[in-house]
């Protein structure tokens, strides 16, 4: 008789690294780039644009991990925290930046450009 023997535990971290790669694999973006593109004066200004973003991903009932990941990246030979972000992730960050900044309102007024009524979105 053969007896084989599973280890679930590596299973379910081959699964469960699987299962990230998935998520992740359409996290494009970094957020620090639109701190530079929008000319934030503060990180945190753009922190708090990316978790209004996430709320908003959460209200929508979308999953988070497949649009946000934190992240650690070297930029300039410092390790700075980040997020990959999704196309749809990116797009959320950037229309709930602040609106004092020019650019950020600009991008919210080209949304309002595309007509739409609340009924539409019932």
């Amino acid at each position: 008789m053969i007896v084989t023997t599973v280890n679930y535990l590596e299973e379910n971290d081959t699964i469960a690294r699987f299962r990230h790669s998935i998520d992740t694999r359409n996290l494009k973006f970094y957020a620090l780039d639109l701190y530079e593109l929008f000319q934030y004066n503060d990180v945190l200004e753009l922190e708090i644009a990316v978790q209004r973003a996430i709320r908003a991903c959460k209200a929508l009932n979308l999953k988070v991990r497949c649009h946000f990941l934190p992240v650690f990246r070297d930029l300039d030979g410092q390790l700075v925290s980040d997020w990959r972000l999704s196309a749809t992730a990116y797009r959320l960050v950037i229309i709930n930046g602040n609106p004092s900044n020019p650019l950020v309102a600009k991008v919210q007024l080209e949304v309002l450009k595309h007509p739409f009524t609340l009924k539409d979105m019932i």
